[in-house]
């Protein structure tokens, strides 16, 4: 205990405190940027011109105005029409004012299982009725019905298109690796936010680890009657504790304060797309992708900074013990790995960093599964691991022959 105080009393704490702040300025200004582009491009040609489109916060209720609107035009469309006897055209208007009327009440998971439900009795309506109500509601999309029917079974209430553009978990879920799937997000985007996570994770790690060779108390150290091996996992544990720790606390901080900035609801983890996943359509949810981006980096937390430790043993700099880390992780996208045989990158961890296409199992990641990342990353541990006892075991014997 009293070497878990020590260790948590000496971590580079203005490094952690920079890191969420420069994190939480970052994300925030990028989400809110675009979030008021989207505003001004829905204020500049505006889908309803009886309602004006004040402020971002009136956009939940713009939506659904505009959509109940044109469903009430709709009823008379089909009033006026020569085919207003038939049962089909009945059965629409029956089900127009019901979606009217759950609009109205802001009861959005039931207009989604009203929805999925006229999608799955075609013999009650027409084919154009269908695409009218995809057309009018917002969502035309080739899986609507796995979307509606997943968002019913998850209790979302919210309609995909008014989720989409007005809560703030698609904005997060995006920015935070530049997933297109879930909105239209560059990837320079990613590349600035997970740039910077591994940036302040590698000088933090390093900072770490040369911290007894800087102060001059690594002979004190050694000399300890202390296991080494409990010395290695304790500063290990602590590390990648802390770095999640401020992680999470930099994108609650995000959240809240785009919710303060903007006045959107924050949204539902339960909500979420339907993507393709190694060719196949599957909803994934805000947590979901939230949890595969957090199991990623954590990989790389570990691997980075059992291997900063490592060479921490061989270097007092912090610059060097950082620039290496770097080089780790950004080897790929330097070209060096296209030196090496295919064989060969497979096994190294700097050929896992594109971690949207392995998100999404594309391009050369279609059959790659967690359990091989897990090996992976677990194996080059437990060689660092190996490599630290028997580097302190041979330094251990200097002072005890």
């Amino acid at each position: 205990m009293q070497l878990f105080k020590k260790e948590f009393k000496l971590q580079p704490w203005a490094l952690f405190f920079l890191f969420i702040t420069s994190f939480v300025v970052l994300l925030t200004t990028l989400s809110y940027q675009w979030i008021q582009e989207g505003y001004q491009i829905e204020k500049s040609a505006p889908i309803t011109t009886k309602y004006q489109l004040r402020s971002i916060p009136d956009e939940v209720d713009y939506y659904t105005k505009s959509v109940v609107d044109e469903l009430q035009q709709e009823i008379v469309t089909s009033q006026h029409s020569a085919t207003a006897n038939q049962p089909t055209q009945k059965n629409w208007r029956l089900l127009l004012r019901k979606l009217i009327k759950t609009y109205q009440s802001r009861d959005y998971r039931q207009v989604n299982t009203l929805i999925d439900e006229a999608a799955s009795r075609k013999d009650n309506y027409t084919e154009g009725n269908l695409m009218t109500l995809l057309v009018i509601t917002r969502f035309i999309s080739r899986y609507y019905q796995l979307h509606l029917t997943k968002m019913t079974e998850s209790h979302v209430n919210a309609t995909p298109r008014i989720a989409l553009f007005t809560d703030l978990l698609p904005y997060i879920a995006a920015y935070f690796t530049g997933n297109s799937h879930f909105y239209l997000v560059g990837e320079e985007s990613h590349i600035w936010v997970i740039l910077l996570v591994v940036l302040f994770t590698t000088l933090i790690a390093a900072n770490v680890a040369t911290r007894e060779k800087r102060h001059q108390t690594e002979t004190f150290e050694e000399v300890l009657p202390v296991n080494q091996e409990w010395i290695f996992a304790i500063r290990i544990l602590l590390t990648w504790l802390l770095v999640n720790l401020f992680l999470l606390l930099s994108l609650f901080i995000s959240i809240e304060l785009l919710h303060l900035l903007t006045g959107l609801p924050i949204g539902q983890l339960n909500d979420g797309r339907v993507v393709v996943i190694n060719s196949q359509p599957q909803f994934l949810t805000y947590l979901q992708h939230l949890l595969k981006i957090f199991f990623y980096l954590n990989l790389w937390f570990v691997y980075l900074i059992s291997l900063a430790i490592l060479i921490g043993n061989f270097t007092k700099s912090w610059l060097v013990t950082s620039f290496l880390l770097m080089l780790n992780f950004f080897a790929g996208q330097l070209g060096l790995l296209s030196l090496l045989p295919q064989t060969l990158r497979q096994i190294l961890p700097a050929n896992y960093t594109d971690f949207n296409a392995m998100l999404f199992r594309s391009g050369v990641y279609g059959a790659l599964t967690n359990q091989h990342l897990i090996k992976v990353f677990g194996g080059w541990f437990i060689v660092i691991v190996l490599l630290l006892i028997m580097s302190k075991t041979s330094k251990r014997h200097k002072y005890y022959p």
